[in-house]
This record gives structure tokens, C-alpha cells and sequence, in this order.
């Protein structure tokens, strides 16, 4: 009766464990990992290009400098003064 049951129980594991499956655990694992990996770098990189969206102060996301760039917001805080040239 024992060695019937060591030969059932030998057989089911080399049907279940077997290395059949490995690769394509392995592949699975690697997908997964470089999942997570493009998530948390694209994250990164939204924060570091758009950050939250509000150009206020204090925000130093790429995106926000090169707006106050362009509407004169930079360093002055806005405040030119426009003059007229006389012909």
C-alpha cells in the first residue's frame, strides 16, 4: 500500500511540477517586472515634465518653466512695463 502511494504521489508531481510550464512562468515574470518598471519611470517622468498641472509657485516641472518663459513670468514675476517708442 506504501509504495502504491509513493508511486501515485511521484507521478501526480512530475505531471504537475514539471518544467513544461517554466518558460512561459519566467516570461510571465519578466512582463510583470518590466511592467512595473515603465509605470513607476513613467510616473517620474510626468512629474518631472508636467508635475501637477498648476504652473504656481514653487512648481519646477519642465513644462511650467518653459511657460513662464514665454509669458514673461520668469524671474521678474511678471511685472514689465511696457514703453512707447516716439518716432
Amino acid at each position: 500500500m506504501i509504495k502504491v502511494k509513493a508511486i501515485i504521489v511521484r507521478t501526480l508531481r512530475s505531471k504537475i511540477i514539471g518544467n513544461k510550464g517554466q518558460t512561459a512562468v519566467e516570461y510571465i515574470l519578466m512582463f510583470s517586472v518590466i511592467a512595473a518598471l515603465c509605470f513607476s519611470l513613467t510616473l517620474k517622468l510626468k512629474n518631472f515634465l508636467i508635475g501637477n498641472g498648476d504652473c504656481s509657485e514653487g512648481n519646477d516641472s519642465y513644462f511650467c518653466k518653459i511657460i513662464n518663459k514665454i509669458t514673461g513670468e520668469g524671474s521678474l514675476g511678471g511685472k514689465f512695463q511696457r514703453f512707447r517708442l516716439r518716432k
